[in-house]
């Protein structure tokens, strides 16, 4: 008896094996760039939120901490400012700044588990 030209069963249930790790393979891989893609979104709005508030301080003339003012800051877990003389600081970045009229100025964000902290000075000048 001469032999068919299909695939015997054992080769077609290896080729379907082999399909099937591969499907679920790219379908873990989609999960997961998904995730890293939500976490991303995360950390853009916090650090972009925490880039404006602490602009926002900055063009006061007398910065003061307390809570963001911002109506996006409103949409996060927390953001706080905080202001502290460079005089009594040991910030690396007052380091240059030891005047009374310098104020290390510190805004930290947080959302969905995630924290991202921005600082600079504030000089005053003139009076």
């Amino acid at each position: 008896m001469k032999r068919g030209g299909g695939f015997t069963l054992l080769e077609v249930v290896i080729a379907g094996g082999l399909l099937a790790v591969g499907v679920l393979s790219v379908t873990m891989l989609q999960a997961q760039a998904l995730r890293a893609q939500r976490g991303v979104a995360v950390v853009r709005r916090l650090v972009a939120v925490t880039e404006a508030e602490l602009y926002r301080a900055l063009s006061l003339p007398e910065p003061s901490g307390g809570e963001c003012a911002g109506s996006a800051a409103a949409q996060l877990t927390s953001c706080s400012i905080e202001t502290e003389s460079c005089r009594l600081s040991s910030d690396p970045v007052c380091y240059a700044s030891r005047s009374a009229r310098a104020t290390l100025v510190s805004v930290e964000a947080e959302d969905e588990g995630r924290s991202f902290a921005l600082s600079a000075v504030h000089v005053r000048f003139g009076r």
